[in-house]
């Protein structure tokens, strides 16, 4: 599904923040509390959510 918008960037304090639109946020299921991985690819910026099951995979690695 190829969805665009155009989206001001905020400051807020140091940071530089976007918001995800209701409709992307729907089509992939992100909830507040969901954990993303962020990369930079071709200076584009990706955002990928880590479905729980991996989440728990990279804790559990983490912690041995």
């Amino acid at each position: 599904m190829a969805v665009k918008f155009k989206i001001k960037v905020v400051k807020i304090g140091n940071s530089l923040r976007i918001t995800i639109p209701k409709e992307v946020a729907e089509a992939i299921n992100l909830k507040a509390g969901d954990l993303v991985d962020i990369s930079l690819e071709n200076n584009c910026i990706i955002v990928h959510k880590i479905e729980q099951e991996q989440h728990k995979i990279k804790k559990s690695r983490n912690e041995n």
